[in-house]
């Protein structure tokens, strides 16, 4: 078993080519750009990676992973929100296995959900983030054991019809819940299974400390008061670190591999992980949304992480909290992976809005790079 797990992850890496193919300049311009802001704004560290549909052409680390050690390319990051996309794409996958679909009602799966002001909500509402579901939970949900919790979480009502966007972990803590009654285990096990293990991500995983052996050296930390390998996000954390909306932890060559999926229609050293359907369902804007299924396409958040060039309406990506963001362009068949944990700094306030400027800019000299 050992060897077999050896040899697909090494195909797996071999199905992302290192192409020494980025200008001088543009490699010079982001080493600048990334060297500056760390210095103005005190942030930590930060991993960078550029990449195409079967290839990377920068990857590189910057500064320190706490402020001392110095930061390595293969660091794991607490994803934050990046979360999401993958519980989106396992549920689908999940989905599509048992002639289901987005369109069909949540109450379908989880019996809570058949009282009269959740029965008619549908995955794609909660998956769009128009299920008109609050935000987030309420401050005595922390006072709640974690069984009290999750009833008090499927308990939460719509606060208007579906329609309007409104960003909530509400939704996606939900989802994670009918992903597990579906697969019958914890959501974790059910997006290693369907996900993860598929695609060779083998430093990516939720609660990295009891998973993942490299944890100690390579976890960037989030905070002072928080364990190495502790999710930043509150709710994930009172939850056990697992949560549909949080918890997810990887190093940027793992999230590569997830990239590089989107710009293959869903699949990965020839193997298929998610269907060409379940990839456009994700990915593709419908008027009556600035999301796809999981990704953000064109809504207010989508302004810093896309930049000034990468294709407005076309490329799709997600951000975390902690310092993370990912964007996908098929029309340049171009990714970029910033990965930083400014949630650590003294003043992390500050980090923070430097992490925010320096993706924008990031983007904007990579976007236009391959615009040409």
């Amino acid at each position: 078993m050992l060897l077999i797990l050896t040899t697909f992850c090494w195909s797996a890496l071999a199905c992302l080519e290192y192409n020494a193919g980025m200008s001088k300049d543009l490699e010079l311009e982001i080493d600048t750009m990334v060297n500056s802001y760390l210095g103005v704004y005190d942030i930590p560290g930060v991993v960078v990676l550029v990449g195409h549909r079967d290839s990377i052409s920068l990857h590189k680390a910057y500064g320190a992973i706490d402020g001392k050690m110095k930061m390595q390319k293969d660091a794991i990051f607490d994803l934050a929100s990046i979360t999401k996309v993958f519980t989106a794409s396992a549920l689908l996958k999940d989905l599509e296995s048992r002639n289901l679909s987005h369109h069909d009602k949540v109450s379908t799966v989880l019996a809570s959900y058949s009282r009269a002001q959740t029965k008619k909500l549908t995955f794609e509402d909660l998956l769009r983030h128009q299920s008109g579901m609050q935000p987030s939970v309420r401050s005595s949900f922390y006072e709640l054991d974690q069984n009290k919790a999750w009833e008090s979480i499927l308990a939460i009502n719509p606060k208007s019809k579906p329609a309007s966007f409104v960003y909530s972990d509400v939704n996606y803590l939900v989802l994670g819940k009918a992903l597990e009654t579906l697969q019958g285990q914890g959501l974790d096990k059910a997006i290693s299974k369907l996900i993860l293990r598929p695609l060779g991500m083998d430093s990516s995983g939720f609660r990295p400390m009891d998973n993942l052996v490299e944890c100690q050296q390579k976890c960037a930390p989030t905070g002072g008061d928080k364990a190495l390998g502790e999710v930043h996000d509150p709710t994930s954390r009172h939850l056990g670190g697992i949560g549909g909306h949080a918890g997810l932890f990887a190093s940027a060559t793992d999230l590569a591999k997830f990239a590089s999926m989107f710009l293959n229609e869903g699949q990965f050293c020839s193997k298929e992980i998610l269907s060409e359907s379940i990839v456009r369902s994700m990915t593709v804007k419908v008027p009556y949304s600035d999301r796809g299924l999981g990704f953000d396409i064109t809504s207010r958040y989508s302004e810093k992480p896309s930049g000034e060039y990468f294709s407005r309406g076309i490329s799709f990506g997600h951000t975390g909290y902690t310092g993370t963001s990912m964007w996908i362009d098929p029309t340049l068949d171009t990714y970029l992976i910033v990965l930083s944990n400014p949630v650590h700094a003294v003043n992390w306030k500050r980090a923070k809005k430097g992490y925010l400027k320096l993706i924008r800019e990031l983007a904007t000299s990579v976007g236009r790079a391959n615009s040409y």
